[in-house]
């Protein structure tokens, strides 16, 4: 019952982490195209 439990466990654990990174990886994509954006528009106007 509590290696059931553990092992259970150990798996949600591996399959957060995961999309802790997933979230992390996308989040840094999404604020580095954002940043660009707003360079391009701002020097745009120049």
């Amino acid at each position: 019952m509590l290696l059931l439990l553990c092992r259970r466990f150990k798996s949600a654990s591996r399959f957060l982490t995961f999309y802790y990174f997933m979230l992390l990886h996308c989040q840094k994509k999404f604020i580095f195209n954002m940043m660009q954006a707003f360079l391009r528009e701002l020097f745009s106007h120049h």
